[in-house]
């Protein structure tokens, strides 16, 4: 059974103030603050639950600041990455398997919407972050 994503623990009752807040008035939240508050609100688990959990609460960021999307997709293809699949297509397909879950963490509107219209187009940007990582971790290129 799918919990509410705004149920516990207190930093994704914190990041959905920061949403609802975003949402009246975007001006009043920095792209700084943003990114700041979604690292902050993930919390350690294993790589696969940590993935899906992340698609859950960077999904609304990236629907509203959509030039946030490249780091924002970092923590969840991290941890898939850190669970052993690096193939871009292999982690693509978990964002959209993550879409139509209905356990872990429930998606607020805007996220849905980014996983479902906006996360199949990003393939490219999977592919690039996933070089980023195999560089930094093992100096391929």
């Amino acid at each position: 059974m799918a919990m509410t994503i705004w149920n516990s623990p207190r930093q994704l009752a914190d990041l959905k103030e920061l949403y609802d807040r975003l949402l009246a008035d975007p001006a009043s939240v920095s792209d700084d603050e943003l990114l700041e508050k979604v690292a902050s609100s993930l919390w350690p688990t294993n790589c696969w639950d940590f993935a899906e959990n992340a698609f859950a609460m960077i999904g609304p960021a990236c629907w509203l600041r959509p030039h946030l999307t490249r780091q924002l997709i970092r923590h969840p293809i991290e941890a898939i990455f850190a669970a052993g699949d690096n193939d871009p297509e292999l982690v693509h397909a978990q964002g959209i398997a993550r879409a139509t879950l209905d356990r872990g963490l429930r998606l607020r509107p805007e996220g849905e919407r980014w996983l479902v219209v906006v996360w199949p187009t990003l393939l490219p940007m999977v592919r690039e972050v996933i070089a980023d990582l195999k560089a930094e971790r093992w100096g391929e290129t």
